[in-house]
């Protein structure tokens, strides 16, 4: 076996290769931090779209059809409209939309847009139950 010394081969291959790690290492911490720099770039750019009254989650969705390929974007446009409807009839079960898919009123009468907060299914279950019971009714 080879000692390592000073100034042995297999030492200067041990320094060697150390450096490399060492400046690979150096290279990835820079780019996390550019990665991370970049990531509150994009937050504040999408703050500023909403305080602007855009919605971010749509302009990000419309942000990365602009970059897809054309067949690409065409297949993801076949499969919104094939699944749009499935998302109605989710929508539908959960009161977001009437019958004729337009945005469903409160009991307080105003109309319901989104929901920001997950539903239970037991919360689910009940209201189809209660449904089920008027509609019988």
């Amino acid at each position: 076996m080879e000692a390592i010394g000073k100034n042995t081969a297999r030492s200067e291959d041990l320094k060697r290769r150390a450096t490399e790690i060492f400046e690979k290492e150096r290279t990835l911490k820079k780019t996390k931090q550019t990665a991370k720099e970049l990531a509150d770039d994009i937050k504040v750019l999408y703050s500023a779209a909403n305080s602007y009254g855009y919605n971010a989650d749509v302009l990000r969705d419309v942000l990365k059809e602009m970059h897809m390929e054309p067949d690409a974007r065409a297949e993801h446009y076949q499969l919104e409209m094939l699944f749009s409807d499935e998302r109605d009839i989710y929508r539908h079960a959960l009161g977001l939309i009437d019958d004729d898919g337009r945005p469903a009123a409160n009991d307080d009468g105003k109309t319901t847009i989104s929901v920001d907060v997950p539903i239970s299914l037991a919360i689910i279950k009940e209201r189809h139950k209660r449904e089920t019971a008027e509609a019988d009714a």
